[in-house]
């Protein structure tokens, strides 16, 4: 149990870095600042993340939700609970739109 509470926290924080990092590049594509290499890099890490948020979604994120996906991300499952769901679920998506994505989001589009 202790393993897979372990794992469990270390994918969502993973999933958080990733989305900082993901977040960084958007505001500096905005800014005009992504170079060339910047992008071809950035590319992966786009893609590794989008990989380690399904994952998240299918398993750790269904599990605190206890509910099976109907999107393929983190992200969009909090904004569909947001939106139309209730009670302790929302409440849970709520928190995480406000304490993980909406602070660090330059798009505006989390909240």
């Amino acid at each position: 149990m202790i393993y897979l509470t372990t794992a469990a926290i270390g994918s969502l924080w993973l999933l958080f870095v990733f989305f900082l990092a993901v977040m960084s590049l958007q505001s500096a594509r905005d800014r005009g600042t992504l170079t060339p290499w910047g992008l071809r890099f950035g590319m992966s890490v786009l893609v590794v993340g989008y990989m380690i948020d399904a994952l998240v979604q299918f398993t750790v994120a269904s599990f605190l939700w206890m509910e099976l996906p109907k999107e393929l991300t983190v992200s969009k499952r909090v904004k569909r609970l947001i939106n139309e769901g209730s009670g302790w679920r929302k409440t849970l998506a709520e928190w995480f739109r406000d304490h993980l994505l909406k602070p660090f989001d330059v798009t505006g589009k989390h909240g």
